[in-house]
């Protein structure tokens, strides 16, 4: 199965808290399972992360890529939630 969970938040580890950090354990745990997951969230400007994301984007014409630097998809943009329908077109979600 295919998931995808979405947050308006940092994502890790640009971001750490209570429900990023459970949202992460979550998507290692499906992924061990045999799941595959991925997650979106929102980016830290002017970091390292957020310079291979904007340069991958460009180069592939989109408003958000995804990188992997947590061991599985993550999408990151200034707004998660209103690119989540560039994700979903992307990722191909069952949940």
């Amino acid at each position: 199965m295919r998931i995808l969970f979405a947050t308006n938040l940092y994502y890790p580890p640009q971001g750490l808290g209570g429900a990023r950090v459970s949202t992460h354990q979550l998507c290692e745990a499906l992924a061990g399972r045999g799941h595959t997951v991925a997650a979106i969230g929102r980016i830290r400007d002017r970091t390292w992360l957020w310079m291979k994301n904007r340069l991958q984007a460009k180069c592939r014409g989109r408003s958000v890529a995804p990188d992997r630097v947590m061991g599985y998809r993550v999408y990151r943009g200034w707004n998660p939630l209103g690119e989540i329908p560039e994700v979903v077109d992307e990722f191909r979600p069952d949940v």
